[in-house]
């Protein structure tokens, strides 16, 4: 029952693409990752949210962005 090299690509495919999607944001806001991450913390915190994808739907439902 191990992970097969096509899941440990598509694994590594998509952490590639998150690591992606910091850079782009910390390039946007001129700030750390340490100072994004702890933004983002932050917003999950006051949208109770779980995971950062519920803080994006929670803050969409909202009309917050």
């Amino acid at each position: 029952m191990g992970v097969d090299a096509a899941q440990a690509s598509d694994a590594d495919a998509g952490e590639g693409a998150a690591l992606d999607c910091y850079t782009d944001a910390m390039d946007a806001l001129q700030i750390s990752q340490s100072a994004l991450k702890a933004q983002i913390t932050t917003a999950r915190q006051h949208l109770r949210a779980r995971t950062t994808a519920e803080a994006i739907q929670r803050a969409a439902s909202y009309d917050l962005i």
